[in-house]
């Protein structure tokens, strides 16, 4: 039996890990968003919007192979290691782990023979566009690589050794550009069937350098580690594993295939509006190519916490801790909301000149400006997916992205053709709040969170309309006055930057954020912890 004091200090040791492998993962999301987004503009400019948009047509059929290649092994994985840390048994910890990879194996080499052999069909018959065909073939051989590399990022995340994943993750993504950037300058001659090929090549590269690197970091690891057998027989881990893995892999093989079936309509429905494929596949790839990208670039500070919580709670739930679970979930929605806030607010202030910084597009200004208001619902929905999954909430999780993905097939079929790009926009919106409702719903039901949701959004958007009027005055005055100001990107930088920084002190003026909540993280980070070992 442990004392107080010592459970006291577990938990205070679990807290300082979980901040200091979500900030670690946030640099390191943070500089590879930043760097793929900036590659992404450089691939726009180079292969042009028309390929990015066919590679996107064909990244819709790519996933859906891709989820049954991984077929919710990772979740699988971080659960059942997590759960077996949370009963200190190192023994089943280990013996789930091998059946993670054995199950990864089965079904990355089913989804590579598939993808194999049905790339010319496929391509001719449903994408109709011969350009796509041996792109598929070259994803193919990515399948299997990322099925094993799916394990063993889950296995790294319950051990709370994120920073292996982090440190492959990057190396993959510099090797990507590398690659990706030699095949477009250099190598292969311009076409858009080349460009296209170009990009997946970079991507099966990168995909193999990654699972080779998360192989010898794990086999270094294990050669370490001597763990005694599992008390659980193997048969019972193995339905443990498929309870878990299989509901997920059932569910996402729906929403994967209607997302396919999503993009194969998107440029049919676009094609159909403007009259011509070349134009719907361009306005379709800036979309995709630079607009969601800036969108999603910040959110790698949540993600990275947000995908953390699974293994966090899931011991949790093992220990029957439900005040903490109350804590962290209350802790995790607050700030979601006032970091997504913020981000919208400075991102629709700022959208004209993001846009021209980035682009020098009024299209993707434009597109930029109307999806800005929806980044607090999709931020949200992000972390709530997450708190449920830990719950062992996935399959709701699924189900609810079945939905959402129903929906938006139907809609897009409808009003695309009527609407051209607006009307994808208008679905993205549809789609987006339905998923976050019903998941923010499910949520409150399962941790029954008790917090004023009302004072948690309203001070935000009071303290970001506030901070973004206090620039545009001192812009509008310092120009007024004559003082030289900084032009493109750094602009925008020192713009934002001021933005940010004036917001998170009207925050602490409104306390949304209180001194002692800083100074409490803050001693946490700093004290010395050991770290769990496998």
């Amino acid at each position: 039996m442990h004392s107080k004091p010592q459970k006291n200090h577990h938990r205070k040791d679990a807290l300082r890990a979980f901040l200091l492998n979500g900030l670690l993962l946030t640099v390191a999301s943070l500089s590879m968003r930043f760097i793929g987004m900036s590659f992404q503009i450089f691939v726009s400019e180079h292969a042009g919007s028309e390929a990015v948009g066919l590679y996107s047509v064909i990244g819709g059929v790519y996933g859906f192979l891709l989820t049954l290649a991984t077929s919710g092994i990772q979740l699988g994985t971080t659960r059942m290691i997590s759960e077996a840390l949370g009963r200190d048994d190192l023994g089943e910890a280990r013996t789930a782990r091998n059946l993670c990879l054995s199950y990864a194996a089965f079904f990355g080499t089913l989804a590579t023979l598939l993808l194999l052999i049905g790339a010319k069909p496929i391509g001719i018959l449903i994408l109709k566009d011969a350009r796509t065909v041996k792109a598929m073939r070259l994803l193919a051989i990515s399948l299997l690589p990322i099925a094993i590399s799916s394990v063993l990022n889950g296995y790294f995340v319950a051990v709370r050794r994120v920073y292996k994943n982090a440190a492959c993750g990057m190396l993959e993504q510099g090797f990507r550009i590398g690659i990706t950037s030699a095949l477009l300058l250099y190598v292969l001659p311009r076409s858009i069937e080349n460009a296209c090929i170009a990009l997946v090549l970079g991507s099966v590269l990168s995909e193999i350098l990654s699972a080779i690197l998360l192989g010898i970091l794990f086999f270094l690891e294990q050669r370490k580690v001597k763990s005694p057998r599992s008390a659980v027989p193997r048969s019972v881990l193995k339905r443990r594993l498929l309870g878990i893995s299989l509901p997920v892999a059932f569910s996402a093989y729906a929403r994967s295939g209607l997302l396919s079936i999503e993009h194969m309509l998107i440029p049919i429905g676009l094609t159909a509006f403007f009259g011509d494929r070349s134009t719907a596949l361009s306005s379709f790839g800036i979309l995709q190519g630079v607009v969601f990208p800036i969108l999603l670039f910040p959110s790698a500070i949540l993600s990275s916490f947000a995908g953390l919580l699974v293994p966090e709670i899931a011991e949790c739930n093992v220990r029957g801790e439900r005040e903490k679970i109350q804590k962290i979930v209350v802790s995790i929605v607050r700030g979601t909301l006032l970091f997504s806030i913020g981000v919208s607010g400075i991102m629709l202030s700022f959208s004209h000149e993001i846009g021209s910084a980035l682009q020098s597009s009024r299209e993707a200004s434009y597109y930029l400006r109307l999806l800005a208001p929806l980044i607090p619902i999709m931020y949200l929905d992000t972390a709530a997916d997450s708190i449920l999954k830990g719950h062992g909430e996935q399959v709701f999780c699924m189900q609810v992205n079945i939905i959402d993905s129903l929906i938006s097939v139907l809609l897009v079929w409808i009003l695309l053709p009527q609407m051209g790009i607006e009307g994808y926009i208008l679905v993205v919106y549809i789609a987006e709040i339905l998923n976050a409702s019903l998941s923010i719903t499910r949520l409150l039901r399962v941790t029954h969170l008790k917090a004023s949701l009302f004072r948690i959004w309203l001070i935000p958007l009071v303290s970001v309309i506030g901070a973004t009027s206090v620039i545009r005055t001192a812009t509008v005055f310092l120009e007024k006055c004559s003082v030289p100001l900084p032009n493109g990107i750094p602009s925008i930088v020192f713009d934002i930057f001021f933005a940010g920084a004036v917001y998170v002190f009207l925050l602490f003026l409104f306390r949304a954020i209180r001194k002692e909540e800083y100074t409490r993280v803050k001693r946490r980070l700093f004290r010395k912890a050991v770290p769990k070992k496998l």
